[in-house]
């Protein structure tokens, strides 16, 4: 493994769920959130962490149940 935290080779990092991928962020009324810049959790760890990354979406936003939709 390239990565900085990763020790060895043996060394693995599961990251599950959606939001991981694409971030959600929250905000209405007086609370209204405009970001200048969005990251990606899932692109930072594996840029952190390497080759050792393993992601799943774990669920789903859109009420399929886990399924993909076509």
């Amino acid at each position: 493994m390239s990565g900085r935290y990763c020790r060895s080779t043996r060394d693995a990092l599961a990251v599950i769920g959606e939001f991981a991928q694409t971030p959600r962020y929250q905000g209405g009324g007086s609370s209204h959130v405009n970001p200048t810049r969005v990251d990606i959790p899932l692109e930072e760890i594996r840029a952190l962490a390497g080759d050792g990354v393993t992601y799943a979406p774990g669920f789903t936003t859109d009420g399929s149940g886990g399924r993909r939709r076509p």
